[in-house]
């Protein structure tokens, strides 16, 4: 058995036709359709938070004997900057 998710196929090639048919639904539908223009939308403004509550947990509620080396803040503080900075530019491209 092939499984993706709750679904259950017997053979890898029902597995490779069902994603075909949701590539397709999704490519033909997906042109101008406002519930996608809403999701990322939540999309963009959820990825600044996402990263804010992330460096909050870590620089204010982790136990002091689980810190990490400053190469690893260095390379998470990027990471949460990366985020802000998608989410801007996601905000951007729907508002314009």
């Amino acid at each position: 058995f092939v499984t993706l998710n709750a679904l259950a196929f017997q053979t890898r090639e029902e597995a490779l036709d069902y994603g075909i048919v949701v590539a397709t639904t999704f490519v033909a539908h997906a042109a101008g359709n406002p519930v996608l223009l809403e999701q990322g939308l939540v999309q963009s403004l959820v990825l600044p938070v996402i990263g804010f509550c992330a460096l909050y947990f870590r620089f204010k509620l982790t136990d002091s004997r689980l810190h990490p080396g400053h190469l690893w803040d260095a390379a998470f503080i990027l990471s949460c900057l990366s985020l802000l900075t998608v989410g801007g530019f996601s905000l951007f491209q729907i508002i314009s």
